[in-house]
This record gives C-alpha cells, sequence and structure tokens, in this order.
C-alpha cells in the first residue's frame, strides 16, 4: 500500500508538471518596455474645448510589440483639483502635489518591473490613493486607508474612468487587457522624428446642462463618453457647485474632505478641475509579464464655465 501511495503521487506530479510545461512551454517570455520609448504630447484643441493627443514609442518599442504580436492599449486616469497645472497642488492648504501621483504609481504598478494589473470592483474603480497622516509624509496605497477623523485629513485619489460608447447612463469599467482603447500596430505611423513612431487620439468636453460630457476620441475615430470612477456622470456649476459638491460626499466625504471645504468657501472663486493622466498598457499579446508605461499627464478640464 505504501509503494502504491508513493507510485501514485508520482505520477500525479508528473501529471502535473507535464501540464504545466505543455501550456506554458516552460520558458516564459517578456515584452521589454523601457521608461524612454514612450511619450505623450498634449496640445489644447483649436475651436473645440478638449486636448489633441500625439502617443509616440520608438522605433525598438514598435519591434518588440511586432515580435511578441501585441496590441497595446490606452488606460486613462484623473484626479479632481482645484488648480490649475499638474505641479500645483490640490487645493491651497494641501502638502499634495498632483505631480505625486506619477511617482505614486510608478511605485505602486511599474514596481521596478514587478508590475501590478489594474483591477476594479463592480461599483467603483479607483487606482491609488495618497495621503498624509501627520501633515509632513505622503503615503500611498492601492485601497482605501484607514482615516483618523479626529485630524484634518490630506487625501487625494487617482481614479479610472468608467465608459459607454453613447451619449446615455450606463457606463461600465474596461480592464486588461483591452483597457480604455486598443491600439493596432497598423495604425502607427513614422513621426517627423526619425527614429519614432505615433498614433494621435482626442480628448473632448462640453457643457450641457447639469453636466460636463467628455469624449475619447480614439486613433480610429471611435467616440467613448467617459464617467467617473463610480459609474456616474461629472457634472459642471454652471448656476453653483451644489451637485458637484453633494456627488464628491456622496462617493468619499473623507478623501474628498480639502476639495469639498475648497469649493464651499463663501468666496465663490473658487472652480473644481479633473487633471487627467494617461498610460500605454501592455495589452495582449506572446508574452507572460504586465507593462505600463510611466504615466503621462494630458491637462486638466475646468468643471466649469464660468
Amino acid at each position: 500500500m505504501k509503494r502504491r501511495y508513493r507510485l501514485g503521487i508520482i505520477v500525479l506530479l508528473l501529471t502535473i508538471t507535464s501540464f504545466l510545461l505543455f501550456n506554458s512551454c516552460g520558458i516564459p517570455t517578456y515584452l521589454l518596455l523601457n521608461d524612454n520609448d514612450v511619450d505623450l504630447t498634449s496640445e489644447a484643441k483649436v475651436g473645440t474645448d478638449g486636448y489633441n493627443l500625439t502617443l509616440q514609442i520608438t522605433d525598438d518599442a514598435y519591434a518588440e510589440f511586432g515580435d511578441k504580436n501585441t496590441t497595446p492599449s490606452i488606460k486613462l486616469f484623473y484626479a479632481y483639483s482645484t488648480s490649475i497645472g499638474k505641479d500645483s497642488k490640490q487645493v491651497i492648504d494641501s502638502i499634495i502635489a498632483l505631480s505625486e501621483v506619477e511617482s505614486s504609481f510608478d511605485s505602486l504598478y511599474k514596481n521596478n518591473d514587478n508590475l501590478n494589473v489594474f483591477s476594479f470592483s463592480p461599483s467603483k474603480a479607483p487606482a491609488l490613493y495618497l495621503y498624509s497622516k501627520d501633515s509632513t509624509t505622503i503615503s500611498s496605497s492601492k485601497s482605501i486607508f484607514t482615516y483618523d477623523t479626529d485630524k484634518a485629513i490630506d487625501a487625494l485619489v487617482l481614479g479610472t474612468f468608467s465608459s459607454r460608447s453613447d451619449n446615455n447612463n450606463d457606463f461600465i469599467f474596461e480592464g486588461a487587457p483591452e483597457m480604455d482603447f486598443q491600439v493596432e500596430l497598423s495604425h502607427f505611423v513614422d513621426s517627423a522624428t526619425s527614429g519614432l513612431k505615433e498614433i494621435s487620439f482626442e480628448i473632448e468636453y462640453e457643457y450641457s446642462g447639469d453636466y460636463t460630457i467628455i469624449r475619447l476620441i480614439t486613433d480610429d475615430d471611435q467616440e467613448i463618453y467617459l464617467g467617473d470612477y463610480q459609474k456616474e456622470r461629472f457634472f459642471n456649476s454652471l448656476t453653483n457647485l451644489d451637485n458637484i459638491i453633494e456627488q464628491l460626499n456622496q462617493h468619499d466625504s473623507l478623501t474628498y474632505e480639502k476639495i469639498i471645504e475648497a469649493l464651499e468657501t463663501s468666496s465663490g472663486n473658487t472652480k473644481p478641475y479633473l487633471h487627467i493622466w494617461a498610460a500605454l498598457f501592455g495589452g495582449d499579446g506572446d508574452f507572460n509579464n504586465i507593462v505600463w508605461s510611466d504615466l503621462l499627464y494630458v491637462g486638466e478640464i475646468p468643471l466649469s464655465n464660468l
């Protein structure tokens, strides 16, 4: 009995090992992307509110994508603020600069090439949180942290957009490998700069009633409407800030505490903005690792036309 038991274990182990080797060929394949292989430039659109975006990759990266049969994709991220420019603080009395999200994204998702995929729950899709518990040190996390409600809270959430294909309220979240939209290699063209290939896409916004309508227009002219990280539309402050403040309170009153306080100031001079970033994701292909580019800043969208 003992000999049969050992033989059974050996056969089982050999079967499992053979299965793993057969399905993975025993050798992992890596998509190699350097920090300087991807760049994103953003210019304000003329005649329409929004941005013209040009994504450039090096010829070496293009060849690497082709070698791994890769279809990369783009993921967009956003954060609220009452300031203009990525190097500003999210509100005047905050210590958290908007530029902090780029290094935090690098450490939480790129993590020295031990990369992590973005994931979401059915109801919300935050990408990372920045917070300060002692008014001097900024920490970061991929999940919400425990607040000390007896102290003033300084926190920022980097959200990912929900989306839909037409102007209705049925928002969904998109994840790996397609992310917000895929970029076919055949759509890249040679850049005016030698050694680079590029594609273009756009982000447009307009104010309609109580809402700010934000559209992503892909390189192949698909229109994708963008909602917030809890699958709701973005308000605007055409007449007042009450709708925006109420939505922030309902979504996450503690994380948005400083922004809510700033928007409630009696001066009436504070405006809300969405700041937007993009990252290239490795996408789908013949490789086993997870690949992100740096988080690249796009610009801000004012949630006000006053």
